[in-house]
């Protein structure tokens, strides 16, 4: 169960960090989306994400509650031929996580106060590596990222951990910098109108099998929010895992239900604010047990000041 749940908190962790990104008109109602760079931007985004896992192992039932902040900046260092050249730096990390038989901690960069318990113990190194670690990459005008590069520190942290050491190629070097490319939101090249929908397929090899994750954006127009007018792009996602055969763990989705929300200052070219709440349910069969998982998750991320 600790290894479960450990791979869990990472994937979470992960995910969290994966979701936050950087964020004229034409004739015939149609908006050309593009995020717009000069050199010395920075922006900073807070991210937060609130979990509810319940899961079923032998007729008893656990339940874990999980919740996360990050403050996150993004310095643009130089622009060439459009692509921006910038920095993502994790500035401060929390996390509370609450378990049954006291395998809950409590961490905060800010405060310097390390987590208590196995779990606490475990990822306490992790996110010391992750406060401070930054990882430079590229993005074109669209929003399509090249040459990620991660830093030494954090790697060095993930292959010092037992857990994150099991998931393979996921949290490999290789592995980060695929998703990290993979997982940025990106617009078509072309002026797009109301309705028009494109997709986005981000695979993730893991030890039991390869995660696909097919997301849908739907443009839905000019909205005003708190008193300025934004592109309003919904999202619709499908969640699968493919099995690998003689994996100790095999996991099956069920339902899954992963929806949010993305609004985009096409003046500004950025990202102010996106939300995202996935709801769902897997089997798990570890270890010769069967586990019924249930998981609701909601995470947003805000452009600040």
């Amino acid at each position: 169960m600790l290894t479960i749940k450990t791979r869990a908190a990472g994937i979470a962790l992960l995910a969290a960090a994966l979701f936050t990104v950087l964020g004229g008109a034409t004739a015939h109602g149609q908006t050309a989306l593009t995020y717009k760079f000069k050199k010395g931007d920075a922006l900073n985004y807070h991210t937060a994400t609130e979990q509810k896992q319940s899961m079923s192992v032998m007729g008893m039932d656990i339940k874990t509650t999980m919740s996360q902040g990050m403050e996150m900046s993004w310095t643009v260092n130089a622009v060439q031929d459009g692509k921006a050249e910038m920095v993502q730096k994790i500035n401060r990390f929390r996390q509370k996580m609450d378990m049954p038989g006291g395998q809950g901690f409590e961490y905060d960069s800010k405060d310097g106060k390390k987590p208590t318990g196995p779990i606490g113990d475990l990822v306490s190194p992790l996110f010391d590596a992750m406060v401070g670690a930054e990882i430079s990459l590229k993005m074109d005008p669209q929003g399509e990222t090249t040459g990620t590069k991660v830093s030494e520190k954090l790697m060095k942290a993930i292959k010092e951990n037992p857990a994150l050491a099991q998931m393979g190629g996921m949290f490999s070097e290789e592995g980060m910098k695929n998703m990290m490319q993979e997982s940025a939101v990106s617009f078509p090249k072309e002026p797009i109108s109301k309705g028009k929908t494109w997709n986005k397929v981000v695979e993730v090899k893991l030890p039991f099998g390869v995660m696909k994750l097919n997301t849908t954006y739907i443009y839905q127009g000019p909205e005003m929010r708190n008193n300025a007018q934004l592109e309003k792009i919904d999202t619709k996602a499908t969640l699968a895992i493919e099995p690998v055969a003689g994996a100790d763990v095999a996991i099956k989705i069920k339902s899954s239900d992963v929806k949010g929300a993305i609004y985009f200052d096409n003046k500004a070219g950025r990202i102010i604010e996106a939300t995202q709440t996935q709801k769902i349910v897997m089997e798990i069969s570890a270890a010769g047990q069967m586990i019924d998982s249930n998981q609701d998750q909601t995470t947003t991320m805000k452009l600040v000041p």
